[in-house]
């Protein structure tokens, strides 16, 4: 293999592993987001009607739209709560964990200033700043 041909080697093989990491990092968010969701759906339907009544409403919308997202985890959620509550929850708070360490663009303001010096963690970091908030299952 020529030089010219092992660079070019080189470039695709970063460009996929890029790919991949994007692709992880994705598949992470959306797993987030869905973990997300059903323990919000957990949580909602606890005195619900003592609301206001639009309010009550827009609540049945929302979780509406979460049994129509997933309806094979609702139903489990139906059988089985308080365990399947359990396991969302631990999955909102393990992806949650994943998601920020692999979060290398976000950073940390080194004042007040919103345009002044950004720090952006290192990967121990990150791990570490995450651990610190393990684990997060607030929604």
């Amino acid at each position: 293999m020529t030089e010219k041909e092992q660079l070019e080697c080189q470039d695709l093989m970063y460009d996929q592993i890029c790919f991949y990491e994007q692709e992880m990092k994705d598949e992470m968010y959306k797993l987030k987001e869905k973990y997300l969701d059903l323990v919000w759906y957990a949580r909602s339907g606890i005195n619900l009607y003592k609301h206001r009544p639009e309010v009550t409403e827009q609540v049945l919308k929302m979780r509406a739209k979460v049994e129509e997202m997933y309806p094979d985890e609702i139903e489990q959620y139906n059988r089985n709560g308080d365990f399947s509550h359990g396991f969302n929850s631990g999955c909102l708070a393990a992806f949650r964990l994943i998601s920020k360490v692999l979060d290398v663009d976000g950073y940390i303001l080194c004042s007040d200033d919103e345009e002044g010096e950004r720090h952006y963690p290192n990967g121990n970091e990150r791990l570490r700043f995450a651990l610190g908030l393990f684990p997060n299952c607030d929604t």
